[in-house]
């Protein structure tokens, strides 16, 4: 029996040192570690942990030697009892692999070496017990997705030395409160601040000059940003779904950007690039000096109930006028832009010839929706947010439709199209409508190829219309023009209806302003006195459809 205990102690001396040294080095090389726990440093020898070397690896604490210059993708990844990790003395580490320390719970603090020159994306990804990190000043670049998820992380400082700091790199964490930002920062990429909750101020450093899109979306506590006058660039709706901020600022001697009214506009008030979501107005005027209206502009902003756009506007980005609380819109119309049936459309130029869009509807108009006849595309987003519309109208014209166009449509009911061929959808055409309270309605031979149709499938059908569209979305007339004009040597405008209802002619000046208004009844013809030979505008409106010709004199 003595002899039987002494063959095991044995066996347990030769056994134990197995599990402590599980591991490979070649040439340098540390791999095949995953069987490691507890406390382990790396040996002096090794100059590169492999890639995959601790993955799941049930090490508590780990002493990176300080001749490692490299660590490889994934080699802590899934180490979910690793709480510490410290750099020796002299550390010469220069780069760290993608997802190197991700996954790794309850790692809480880290101080990473000078010397380091690039980490890989997601290094520290879902740490949510990291609540300290110390990054050295040769890192001059925070890569995407860092930090995401590290929902412990209060506070902040990035090093003097970095430049940028890249897509999502901050996403997800919910309490940071203060995030110190160097002087040496160049640019703040798409979504780096993504749902950062914690911060209510925040104040971008001079020396900033590029900032992209959506770079600090749903920071839902914040209230007032300004930004520095060394920007120079900006992306669309940076503060997009902020629903607490009241105004957007700009430092003095800015050449590229100004705030008024809290708005963020181009310095020349040009383009007008984003409203605050806490902004009020009943009926905002855009100024006459603004020739763009950028993407997302007006997006979430429930306060502003209407606008008037300038006769000089040049572009309408995607989803600038829409989802908000807007009730109408204001607007003479010009050459590229105007409105029908109270919602906004444009002429697009494409490989197939200019094509007729329907861009926004206001989100708090009530009861049917129309698309007028000749329209070819619906874009992105165009009724999302109007949630009072009960009904939806299609012209037979109808070639497509975008993403995100019924959006929130929460009391939409039903949709008729008359097209026979179904306009092509996206997949995220229908997306965020409630699909089975919605019922679709076309002609009965169409029935069976919108049944078969990608995402026309997902809609309850009935085959219940009948005849022809109703002249409200559809009429000959619109396909040909409703109204003539010859210039008099009298320095008279001659006009002609063409139209077989009563329409509203008005002439504009290139700056918006109405310089006489006419009632021409059906085939009627009058006359307008031109002030002075120059460039007009003549908007003629009536119940079928409506129009705008430049004139030239």
């Amino acid at each position: 029996m003595r002899h039987y205990y002494l063959l095991l102690s044995l066996l347990g001396v030769l056994l134990s040192p197995l599990s402590i040294v599980a591991q490979t080095i070649q040439d340098g090389v540390l791999s095949d570690c995953s069987e490691l726990s507890g406390r382990y440093e790396v040996p002096d020898e090794v100059t590169r942990i492999a890639d995959n070397a601790f993955f799941t690896a049930s090490v508590t604490e780990v002493v990176i030697g300080k001749n490692v210059r490299e660590i490889g993708n994934s080699a802590f990844q899934y180490c979910t009892k690793l709480e510490r990790i410290t750099f020796a003395t002299g550390s010469k580490l220069q780069l760290i692999g993608d997802d190197a320390f991700s996954d790794c719970p309850k790692l809480t603090d880290i101080v990473l070496p000078e010397g380091l020159q690039r980490m890989g994306v997601r290094t520290f990804w879902l740490n949510e017990s990291l609540k300290q990190i110390t990054l050295p000043t040769t890192l001059d670049t925070l890569p995407k997705y860092c930090f995401q998820g590290c929902t412990s992380l209060r506070k902040m400082t990035l090093p003097e030395g970095m430049k940028v700091i890249a897509e999502n790199a901050f996403s997800g964490c919910e309490n940071l409160m203060v995030v110190k930002l160097p002087t040496t920062l160049d640019s703040i990429a798409t979504k780096a601040f993504y749902k950062n909750l914690g911060l209510f101020t925040l104040s971008i450093p001079e020396g900033v000059r590029s900032i992209a899109d959506s770079a600090f979306m749903r920071c839902e506590n914040l209230e007032t940003v300004t930004l520095p006058a060394s920007l120079e660039r900006v992306g669309a709706k940076l503060f997009r779904r902020c629903p607490e901020l009241t105004t957007i600022s700009v430092a003095s001697g800015s050449k590229h950007f100004t705030s008024r009214e809290g708005i963020l506009y181009s310095s020349d008030l040009k383009t007008l690039y984003e409203v605050p979501a806490k902004f009020k107005s009943e009926d905002y005027k855009v100024p006459a000096e603004t020739e763009t209206i950028y993407h997302y502009a007006f997006y979430e902003c429930p306060d502003v109930q209407g606008i008037t756009i300038p006769q000089t506007i040049q572009r309408i980005g995607i989803a600038a006028l829409v989802n908000n609380g807007m009730r109408q819109f204001t607007f003479p119309g010009n050459d590229k832009y105007w409105l029908a049936n109270g919602s906004l459309y444009y002429k697009a130029t494409t490989k197939d010839g200019e094509q007729t869009v329907f861009m926004a509807h206001p989100s708090e108009a009530e009861g049917e929706a129309i698309v007028t006849y000749g329209t070819s595309y619906v874009s992105d987003y165009a009724l999302a947010g109007c949630h009072k519309i009960s009904s939806l109208r299609l012209p037979s014209t109808l070639l497509g439709m975008g993403a995100f166009v019924l959006s929130d449509c929460k009391e939409l009911k039903d949709i008729f199209s008359y097209a026979i061929e179904p306009p092509t959808l996206s997949e995220e055409s229908l997306m965020f409508l409630d699909l089975p309270s919605v019922r679709l309605h076309v002609y009965p031979e169409a029935m069976q190829k919108y049944m078969n149709a990608p995402y026309w499938q997902l809609i309850l059908h009935g085959d219940d219309l009948t005849g022809e569209e109703p002249r409200a979305i559809a009429t000959p007339e619109l396909q040909t023009r409703q109204l003539s004009w010859s210039y008099q040597q009298d320095g008279t405008l001659q006009l002609k209806s063409q139209s077989a209802v009563t329409m509203q002619v008005t002439l504009y000046s290139t700056e918006g302003a109405s310089l006489a208004t006419l009632e021409l009844p059906p085939h009627a013809t009058a006359q307008l006195i031109l002030p002075t030979a120059g460039v007009y505008l003549l908007r003629s409106t009536s119940a079928l459809s409506s129009s705008v010709e430049r004139i030239v004199i």
